[in-house]
């Protein structure tokens, strides 16, 4: 009897053991199905994640692409408004240089507008003063030839008025020398007659 009892376990053991071991494996079964689906999804998941990974590094090599065109636009509108400067500056100071030259030009011309109105001035005043002295000269010839034909009317006048003077002492010593001669003749007659 022990021994049927025995043996009645026994099959019972083993037929729990089976199921345990069914159960087990259905378990593991599982757990494997669960762990390849979490696997697959996992791997799902990193491709995902490196799929996401390569599009942000695209998105980023793009806009690092669009950002370095954009400093490149930058900087070749900078170093073109820098170029403009330049040349507005360039032209500024040539218009600079341009102005003083024509303000040293306008002085020059001017200083020798002066010079030349102070040498015509000069020619002017050295022409009146040839002018005033040919005058003068003429005057003084004309003057002096005054003055020698008043000599000369004078010296005439002189000469005739000694001549007229020897005449009328001629004529008064002719009259004298007559009045004597009469006196002597009409002396002589009366003594004459007295005799």
């Amino acid at each position: 009897m022990a021994k049927e009892k025995k043996g009645f376990f026994s099959w019972l053991g083993f037929g729990r053991n089976k199921e345990e071991n069914t159960a087990q494996e259905k378990e593991q079964q599982r757990l494997e199905a669960e762990r390849a689906e979490q696997a697959r999804l996992a791997e799902e998941e990193a491709q995902r994640q490196a799929q996401l990974e390569a599009e942000q590094v695209r998105l980023a090599e793009e806009e690092a692409q669009r950002q370095a065109q954009l400093e490149a636009e930058q900087a070749r509108q900078e170093a073109q408004r820098a170029e403009a400067e330049r040349l507005a500056a360039e032209r500024a100071e040539q218009a600079r240089l341009a102005e003083e030259e024509a303000q040293r030009q306008a002085q020059l011309e001017a200083e020798q507008a002066r010079q030349e109105a102070q040498r015509a001035e000069a020619e002017r005043l050295a022409a009146e003063r040839a002018e005033q002295a040919r005058l003068a000269e003429e005057e003084a010839q004309r003057q002096a030839q005054l003055e020698a034909e008043q000599a000369r009317q004078e010296a005439q006048r002189a000469e005739a008025e000694k001549l007229a003077a020897e005449r009328a002492e001629q004529a008064r010593l002719a009259e004298e020398e007559a009045q004597r001669q009469a006196q002597l003749e009409a002396e002589q007659a009366r003594q004459e007659a007295q005799r």
